[in-house]
């Protein structure tokens, strides 16, 4: 064999060598990935075998009300101060709802606290007429009980509510309410025990800009009655709190997908130690994944992720996300 061709074929294994390190580190995270996603679907059957003995604790599905008419009450950390804002309130960016409203958007939440449910609402309004536009919280326990609680102001300001009920229209005093103006619209706070509402929720709001007209309604639900409230649930807190495992995650819905259960967080103890420029080589050979942040529960409530949809339909399957500022999956 001459020079030229032995340096021919020591040319070729070198290039060789850097393909072979990268089909290699290829290889090995798929295998470890694979291993680590039986490892999961393995926990995830038995913790779903395990909440059999528990299916009284969850709620029962009502097909009759669409699921985007439903309310979700969060947990509250702590006692939010009623002023007419929400930012006291414990939540996620983007846990309020919103809806149509005759001048715009209408943003709403419902929390609780102890024994106490929270209202907020958002509403906007180019001409506030007092004493006419008004927020109805529509409560009921179907098929017999059907209520309402009234929020109206004569001016801004700490307000009183009036409960609609079978024997009348009268003010509600255990409830407190506040109305706060901003440019293009109104905000209404309130703290309402929890023993006052059903378990059926829904939010009417009526605007109008002439003092002499019923004014249009915006509903949060559809139909004539609001749909069942949704909420965490004491006693599948406990029990995914006793069967979560370190550095996981573990998630309970109902049957719609509305979040009943959350217990464990992701860990962060992975090395990140590393230049920037190798980390950025790596994450170049390695299999790509989805924004870490698509894999955080919805703040909403509502569980819309792909991964949840397909495990209500009964389907195993797996997703992988990772962190755009650690790199880490």
């Amino acid at each position: 064999m001459n020079l030229r061709r032995q340096l021919l074929l020591v040319s070729l294994l070198t290039l060789m060598l850097p393909w072979a390190g990268c089909e290699f580190i290829r290889e090995t995270e798929i295998a470890l990935r694979d291993g680590q996603q039986q490892m999961l679907a393995g926990t995830a059957r038995a913790v779903a075998n395990a909440l059999t003995q528990y299916r009284e604790e969850f709620p029962v599905r009502d097909a009759a009300f669409p699921v985007d008419g439903q309310l979700y009450v969060h947990a509250l950390e702590t006692r939010p101060e009623i002023d007419g804002y929400i930012d006291d309130w414990s939540l996620e960016d983007g846990a309020p709802r919103t809806m149509r409203g005759t001048d715009g958007a209408i943003r709403f939440a419902l929390g609780r606290h102890a024994e106490a449910v929270y209202l907020f609402v958002e509403v906007g309004d180019r001409a506030v007429v007092y004493g006419k536009d008004q927020v109805v919280l529509a409560s009921s326990n179907p098929p017999y009980l059907q209520e309402s609680i009234s929020f109206a102001a004569e001016a801004p300001g700490r307000i009183l509510s009036y409960k609609q009920t079978a024997y009348g229209f009268a003010p509600e005093p255990t409830i407190e309410a506040y109305w706060q103006d901003f440019a293009g619209g109104y905000r209404v706070e309130a703290r309402i025990p929890a023993g006052q509402l059903g378990t059926h929720l829904g939010i009417t709001v009526i605007n109008t800009d002439d003092p002499a007209s019923e004014g249009t309604h915006s509903h949060s639900f559809v139909g004539r009655f609001p749909g069942p409230a949704r909420q965490p649930v004491p006693e599948l807190m406990r029990i995914a709190g006793s069967l979560v495992q370190t550095d996981m995650r573990l998630v309970l819905t109902d049957a719609d997908g509305w979040r009943v259960a959350k217990a464990g967080r992701l860990g962060n103890s992975g090395n990140e130690a590393g230049s920037r420029f190798a980390r950025r080589l790596y994450e170049l050979l390695l299999e790509s994944g989805e924004e870490a942040a698509l894999a955080e529960p919805h703040a909403s409530g509502l569980e819309q992720q792909p991964y949840v949809s397909a495990a209500l339909e009964g389907r195993e399957t797996g997703a992988w996300f990772r962190s755009a500022d650690t790199g880490r999956a």
